[in-house]
């Protein structure tokens, strides 16, 4: 098959155009990665409460927590930390469907995932046994969001991390329900 010197030229415009979308849809893709890279930011800037700011009294060798909205004082969950488990149980009067976001798509694929990925790399390093891992449960009744049982959480930094993104998720679980 011979082409036109013609057709030739409109590969090459073509060929051009392309290239200029590509490399202009590349600059985007990467302007777009870092606007959520700065987005991630402020809202882990902004959203979480402090652990320093959270309720804490001591009963019976574990730490409760209360979780609240925004500071505001209406506790909507209750977190209770022992040795090896994390019990975080929603007040009576608080009613989310488990699958409302961002349980389940934050919390659980990204904040527990990442643990769950690094306690596996220790387990590969002998470092820990499988049966050291950490674990999440959704406990709900009839969809409804009962509790959370996070076990072997191991490392008291993760205690933080924990109870600051479950308050955002339950906060934002909140305000999606609405």
């Amino acid at each position: 098959m011979r082409f036109t010197e013609e057709q030739i030229n409109d590969l090459f415009k073509l060929k051009d155009t392309l290239t200029n979308k590509l490399e202009k849809n590349m600059n985007e893709n990467k302007m777009l990665k870092k606007n959520l890279e700065i987005i991630d930011v402020i809202i882990k800037e902004g959203s979480f409460i402090k652990a320093s700011n959270l309720v804490q009294s001591s009963k019976n060798n574990k730490n409760e927590y209360h979780i609240s909205i925004n500071n505001n004082n209406v506790d909507i969950a209750k977190a209770l930390v022992d040795q090896n488990k994390i019990l975080i149980s929603l007040e009576k009067n608080i009613s989310i469907n488990s699958s409302v976001p961002p349980l389940k798509s934050f919390f659980i694929n990204r904040i527990i995932t990442k643990m769950k990925k690094e306690d596996l790399i220790e387990v590969k390093n002998k470092l820990i046994k499988n049966d050291e891992i950490i674990n999440c449960d959704i406990i709900d009744n009839n969809s409804i969001l009962q509790s959370i049982i996070i076990t072997n959480y191991r490392k008291k930094e993760r205690i933080n991390e924990i109870i600051n993104t479950i308050t955002w998720s339950l906060s934002r679980m909140l305000e999606n329900s609405k």
